[in-house]
């Protein structure tokens, strides 16, 4: 008998199969940790604003969703995902933020292979742990948004780039071209994550070419097919694209940056505070925090091979940060916004792992830096959670799903369901629309842009005047202070009979004489 393989080969081969499967095992248990935090109180709280408005878009066909989209400020692939998958797995709230956790299930993985692919055994298995209970990958895990979905697909860009660089097989092109223009069509930051991919392409590319024969001679000519590919895969939406950016967005509703911007992410990450909320010696602890965190990623990343394709990860980080940090700035309309930064999640928490893996090596810190990342990941996620009503763009407290339950046993035949402001109307939609037509009151006509462009044109989900309800009786349902701009124009022949109140959120019960 012919032995093929000597002992030693036999053992080497052991020991690989041996290390596979202990990675598959190390990485499986990110993604179970993962599952028990996202599962976490999944279908908790009431759905809000942004969650209702992708129902609201989802309900309608595929044909009313590209034509609607067009007049609000993302792209339309998600809302037909969202449809498709409410049509197998239906509308609670759970269903549809599983498709969210999905996303970011499928994120764990890509993230680990990845980084395998980048030969760092070691960061391609803590990396994914720490993405795994990172609060801004559970939050947005557990939101009926695109987030995690455009996370996930931006990281398969970043897998087929890393492969085509290794193999140079063409097929990774293709499929570059395809999850990058997928990513566009998921959301619109994507191509801050493809911008970084293409000035890390040309530097890899370039680095030593010091003529400008050099140069002509190294150029990633191979990549422009990529990028054409991308923009062919984006081409049927770019014209819509287009009059969203030049038309919709000015006078959009994220602020100014400032000199705090920076530091106000890195708590958001970190500890899902923004920065503004943290008490002084909070603050204090933070940003020494952060300040280990950046030196540590810093000597991580110096330390491995300069030619590494590792940089790769930090150029992910650094460059969409700054790039959306420079077009904020004055003339131009504010664009940083720290819930779009989810779409770089995973390579920000690369960079946690990064400096976690570098400050182990000292003894004598290792053991205080993990009680130190302990800390952080858990009063992050005790703020996710705690603050699953808590509504950050108007500081409100969303509660709408605990009124209703009180308002929905109580409504009779012949009753009106009437929502005041917009807040309120998309969330009564979402609760109401299977047995009841609710209306928006909207004493102007709804505009055609932004959120209101599911309604604009629906006489039958909006009235312009209480005067014209004929009905028995009325519930009206508000958010925070929208009812004081109704009082006055209560007719007088509406007589208030209670009030539920729950957060921010309240209804009042109108008998019409």
């Amino acid at each position: 008998m012919i032995q093929l393989y000597s002992k030693k080969e036999v053992k080497m081969f052991k020991r690989k199969k041996l290390e596979k499967t202990q990675w598959w095992l190390w990485l499986s248990l990110s993604a179970a940790v993962f599952l028990v935090l996202a599962f976490n109180r999944l279908g908790y709280g009431s759905i809000w604003h942004d969650e209702s408005f992708s129902f609201m878009l989802a309900d309608y066909d595929i044909s009313e969703i590209l034509r609607r989209a067009q007049f609000d400020v993302h792209p339309p692939l998600y809302y037909i995902l969202l449809k498709g998958w409410i049509g197998l797995f239906g509308s609670s709230l759970i269903a549809m933020r599983m498709l969210s956790v999905f996303g970011g299930l499928i994120g764990i993985f890509l993230l680990g292979l990845l980084l395998k692919q980048l030969k760092q055994h070691k960061l391609s298995v803590v990396a994914p742990l720490f993405l795994a209970v990172n609060p801004v990958w559970i939050r947005y895990a557990q939101e009926i948004r695109m987030y995690t979905l455009a996370a996930s697909t931006l990281l398969g860009s970043t897998y087929a780039l890393v492969r085509y660089e290794q193999t140079k097989e063409r097929k990774w092109l293709g499929w570059y071209a395809l999850l990058g223009g997928f990513g566009m069509l998921l959301h619109y930051y994507a191509a801050f994550v493809l911008l970084a991919h293409g000035l890390w392409v040309l530097w890899w590319h370039l680095r030593k070419a010091r003529t400008a024969a050099m140069i002509k001679k190294h150029f990633p000519y191979e990549w422009l097919k990529a990028w054409l590919g991308v923009a062919l895969v984006f081409l049927p939406w770019l014209p819509t694209a287009y009059r969203q950016f030049s038309e919709i967005q000015n006078g959009f509703w994220i602020g100014q940056v400032s000199h705090t911007s920076f530091f106000s992410t890195f708590t958001k990450f970190g500890l899902y505070l923004d920065h503004w909320k943290l008490q002084s010696w909070h603050s204090v602890g933070a940003l020494g925090l952060a300040i280990v965190i950046s030196v540590g990623a810093w000597h991580y990343f110096a330390s491995r091979k300069k030619d590494s394709l590792l940089r790769l990860v930090w150029v992910l980080v650094v460059v969409p940060l700054s790039a959306i940090f420079l077009l904020s700035l004055p003339p131009f309309t504010p664009v940083y916004n720290d819930r779009y930064f989810t779409l770089i999640t995973p390579f920000i928490a690369t960079l946690f792992a990064a400096a976690a893996l570098w400050w182990w090596n000292y003894k004598k810190y290792g053991f205080l830096m993990v009680f130190a990342f302990a800390g952080m990941a858990l009063w992050g996620l005790l703020n996710v959670y705690g603050l699953r009503n808590f509504n950050s763009d108007n500081l409100g407290q969303n509660a709408f799903s605990y009124v209703w339950q009180e308002v929905e046993p109580a409504l009779e035949s012949g009753e009106a369901v009437l929502a005041v402001g917009y807040y309120s109307y998309f969330d009564l939609y979402y609760h109401a629309h299977k047995n009841y037509t609710p209306l928006l009151y909207a004493p102007t006509a709804p505009g055609q842009y932004g959120s209101t462009s599911l309604i604009y044109d629906r006489a039958d989900l909006h009235l312009e005047s209480l005067e014209n309800i004929e009905a028995d009786g009325v519930w009206l349902l508000f958010y925070g202070t929208d009812n004081d701009q109704v009082e006055t124009q209560i007719p007088t022949n509406w007589l208030r009979v209670k009030t539920i109140s729950n957060g921010s959120n309240a209804a009042s019960y109108y008998k019409i004489n």
